[in-house]
């Protein structure tokens, strides 16, 4: 076998950011507080709305002691919840696992357990040694800002197919992924 080098000679690292990516959220609600941001079906959410729920979701998450250095798993359908969730545990400093709805529950209680995750957000309860965070019983009309995220703080863990027998975990900060 041969192995070569490869370059990639168009890098501009004058792209990546040393922010958060709640940071660059806030810059964009900022920017463009009534426009679109998310769309699922009928349901239309600008991105000061966006912004607003999801301060209440990580109001709730940090009333709960949940916020830097807790991951949380994210097992919601794909909508608007699921971006609410994500930021709001990004905007308490926290960082998510997250999970396809499809997912398997053994798969799931296995990563959460290798996590030592004890929170799982989600609209049904996985296994009794975890706790549900339900949006049901979450206000989520908070309007200040929260920004407890760090550039250099974890932002989620995502998960090999687990091709070798057990699946391996990634970590990603958000310096790794915010860019302009």
């Amino acid at each position: 076998m041969l192995l070569k080098s490869i370059s990639f000679p168009n890098q501009d690292v004058s792209l990546l950011a040393n922010e958060s990516l709640i940071e660059i959220f806030l810059k964009t609600v900022q920017r463009n507080p009534q426009k679109t941001a998310c769309v699922f079906g009928d349901i239309t959410c600008t991105y000061q709305e966006l912004d607003s729920k999801s301060n209440g979701f990580a109001q709730r998450l940090l009333e709960l002691n949940i916020g830097s250095g807790n991951i949380l798993g994210v097992y919601l359908p794909r909508g608007i919840e699921l971006h609410v969730a994500i930021l709001g545990i990004l905007k308490a400093g926290a960082a998510y696992i997250p999970f396809d709805i499809d997912t398997p529950k053994e798969r799931i209680e296995s990563v959460l357990l290798d996590f030592n995750v004890s929170f799982c957000v989600t609209h049904e309860i996985l296994n009794e040694k975890l706790q549900a965070i339900s949006f049901k019983e979450t206000d989520l009309s908070q309007k200040s800002a929260i920004n407890h995220a760090q550039a250099d703080s974890l932002a989620y863990i995502i998960f090999t197919s687990g091709s070798t027998g057990k699946p391996k975990g990634i970590p990603i900060k958000h310096n790794q992924i915010a860019f302009y």
